[in-house]
């Protein structure tokens, strides 16, 4: 059927022209600028700024060392300590400190010192770091059971904080400023451990399911709870992988993916005294860190392995597409 040549042309409607009337409508109903985003996570000095948005909120984030005991002390190898700095240290939009909440056992007594000498050596004030420690609360722990009612008292702590700044915002004056919170758990493992040495395997690995499923409720409450975990992380050479695999159900360790391969065959297992526990502690991470010295790989036999960086790597990102990522980290 032919057209009829006195039918309208209709123009079609371009992407340009809904993007011009939603700009207008925009700038007519609106008495000010929209807010600028601003960079989510914290940035490291000295690290790749990929992994900035690891250290955003929402999520939990394990932390792991395979260095010593003496080392990690130090906290010069401590992956917390530099991002409770750097988050204290970091301006928010708001203008209010972030909310630290630590959460240790009762016999670790040195995370508040040694944050406050980074701070002090950072900003060269040693006043102006007791005042950012002020936004710091410890909470300390003897067993299972206090760890999981210090969680649940944070979790209550923020709740209520949150109600509060709903109050307090006005209706059409733009995003809320929620402050950023940053929950470092210490010890779970040794604790867990030590339970199921107590109560039997079935029972802590029931128990320690629970606590996962709390601290993941506690890290879902805003997109501003960042969570950390310190987890045991350790080298293993073959002989010691080997009896691993010959008995999977009952090893103490689980292996972890990493890039990274040693000359003798080592590789990094998360180590929670028992392979039920291992494996339950490490489904319940959204991510993965773990610092090591490249199996072996980045150690200077001449200069020494302390003037050195050390290899910083996702081992595990199951909420992004990070996993496999590393960098040398030269401690600011």
């Amino acid at each position: 059927m032919a057209e009829r040549a006195d039918e309208p042309m209709i123009e079609p409607i371009k992407a340009s022209m809904l993007l011009d009337h939603e700009n207008r409508y925009r700038q007519a109903n609106s008495g000010h600028n929209l807010p600028t985003a601003r960079q989510k996570g914290v940035m490291l000095k000295g690290l790749d700024k990929r992994f900035a948005p690891l250290w955003s909120g929402g999520r939990i984030v394990g932390v792991g060392s395979a260095y010593g005991g003496d080392e990690m002390r130090t906290g010069k190898r401590s992956i917390p300590l530099h991002v409770i700095a750097a988050a204290l240290l970091t301006v928010s939009p708001s203008g209010r400190l972030p909310n630290i909440y630590i959460i240790a056992p009762h016999t670790n007594q040195t995370m508040i010192p040694l944050l406050h000498a980074h701070l002090a050596n950072t900003i060269s004030s040693s006043p102006a770091a007791m005042e950012l420690l002020k936004s710091v609360r410890l909470l300390q722990y003897f067993d299972l059971a206090g760890l999981a009612e210090s969680v649940a008292e944070v979790s209550e702590t923020l709740f209520l904080e949150s109600q509060k700044d709903e109050e307090q915002h006005q209706p059409g004056a733009g995003l809320s400023n929620n402050v950023a919170s940053h929950i470092l758990i210490q010890g779970i493992a040794s604790t867990i451990s030590v339970t199921s040495r107590q109560s039997g395997i079935v029972q802590a690995n029931a128990l320690l399911a629970g606590l996962i499923r709390n601290i993941t409720q506690l890290s879902r409450a805003s997109g501003e709870v960042l969570v950390l975990v310190e987890v045991p992380v350790e080298m293993e050479d073959t002989t010691e992988r080997q009896q691993d695999i010959n008995r999977p159900r009952t090893g103490r360790s689980i292996e972890l993916e990493s890039a990274f391969t040693g000359s003798a065959g080592s590789s990094l297992r998360l180590a929670c005294g028992h392979g039920t526990l291992s494996r339950t502690l490490e489904a319940g991470l959204d991510c993965l860190v773990v610092l090591h010295d490249g199996l072996g790989r980045g150690a200077d036999n001449k200069r020494g392995s302390a003037s050195q960086g050390q290899v910083i790597e996702m081992v595990k990102d199951g909420s992004g597409d990070l996993t496999g990522l590393w960098d040398i980290w030269k401690e600011g």
